[in-house]
């Protein structure tokens, strides 16, 4: 694991916001959400 950050985008509104990884290569990946005082952590999976 390289732990290198890939995309990161601020001040987004509340709702949906889509995040384009197409063009990253294979791997695992983990998307952190802080919202609202909390985080929130996903893993990724880009075949």
């Amino acid at each position: 694991m390289m732990g290198n950050v890939v995309y990161k985008k601020g001040n987004v509104q509340m709702g949906n916001t889509a995040v384009d990884i197409r063009k990253q290569p294979k791997g695992v990946y983990f998307v952190k959400v802080q919202a609202g005082g909390k985080v929130y952590t996903e893993k990724v999976v880009v075949e």
